[in-house]
């Protein structure tokens, strides 16, 4: 029997900049496998969505400032999620030690979409997805009727990730060439069959010092290259000093991976014994054990259907499609 469906607990939306604070809360919603899987789809919402005029997708601008720490998400699709028109926003999860927040039972627990000209931090959270095909967080398109003009800045760092089902991402990076990501000092502890950071047609990111453990799978026909890092088609980014000793690669790949639409990147190893399969062209690879494929993988658009209609109604099921 289905129960009540909620899209948000907390929602934040205006036409004037806005500055909220959320410290110390706790949202629970509960199970449900008739629609989104849970009874509550976000928990915490900060975004552009109100309309100015009946034509659609005419909205006012959201801006300001977003700070959620020191509080708890069980239950629900998402944690906190930022999306629709957001421009000059400073958005904060966690922020320090004392300040980090839980997330458990989600789908994905921070899940950021398309922003201009705006900061983010994401630091010193702890967020486990418990369902198949979820992500700890995410950076992705909103609808494509926005696309930021300027970049935003993300600094992902110190937080802990780790998914209980298969086919999940730790940090999830998709078709966002406006995100200027730095991730670092992350602890990403990985269920069987899944991807520790995912770049997918993404420009300078920076994925340093952190730690990888957990299995990935290799499997063509479905086009599904999961390992400890992976670049797909992405350019001028950057995989350095991070332990992904404790990840066992798939058959036939290895714990780095670029793949054919990948250029410009760099790769440095934190030991010699760390291996990278770097289809790409033009890509540096320093201190590491190069491995070749014992059968070719397939180009980016082959291997990974990269339109966000294909690979985020997969990952995402209902909720974008939906909305």
């Amino acid at each position: 029997m289905a129960v009540p469906q909620l899209l948000d607990a907390i929602r934040f939306m205006g036409q004037s900049p806005m500055h909220v604070t959320i410290d110390r809360i706790a949202i629970r919603g509960q199970p449900d496998h008739s629609a989104f899987g849970f009874s509550l789809v976000n928990g915490v919402i900060f975004t552009g969505e109100l309309p100015r005029s009946s034509t659609p997708f005419d909205y006012y601008f959201m801006s300001g400032s977003l700070t959620v720490r020191s509080s708890s998400f069980t239950s629900m699709f998402d944690g906190v999620s930022q999306d629709g028109f957001m421009q000059d926003a400073q958005v904060t999860i966690g922020g320090s030690p004392a300040g980090g927040n839980v997330f458990n039972d989600v789908f994905v627990g921070i899940d950021l979409e398309a922003a201009q000209n705006s900061f983010f931090e994401v630091s010193h959270n702890r967020s486990s997805s418990s369902v198949f095909g979820g992500n700890g967080m995410w950076i992705v398109p909103w609808q494509p009727v926005f696309v930021p003009a300027t970049p935003s800045l993300y600094f992902i760092h110190h937080n802990t990730f780790a998914p209980t089902a298969d086919l999940q991402d730790g940090i999830f990076l998709y078709n966002a060439p406006w995100a200027r990501a730095v991730i670092h000092d992350n602890t990403i502890d990985l269920n069987d069959i899944s991807e520790g950071i995912g770049a997918y047609n993404m420009q300078g990111v920076a994925i340093w010092g952190n730690t990888i453990t957990g299995t990935g799978l290799f499997d063509v026909p479905d086009g599904l290259f999961l390992t400890a890092i992976a670049f797909h088609g992405t350019t001028l980014s950057s995989a350095i000093a991070n332990d992904v000793s404790g990840f066992t690669p798939p058959p036939e790949l290895a714990q780095i991976y670029l793949d054919a639409d990948a250029t410009h990147d760099l790769v440095v190893c934190s030991g010699s014994g760390d291996t990278v399969l770097d289809q790409g062209s033009g890509n540096t690879v320093l201190g590491c054990q190069q491995t070749a494929a014992a059968r070719p993988a397939a180009s980016t658009a082959q291997a990974t259907p990269l339109q966000p209609a294909d690979l985020l109604t997969r990952k995402l099921g209902a909720k974008l499609t939906g909305r």
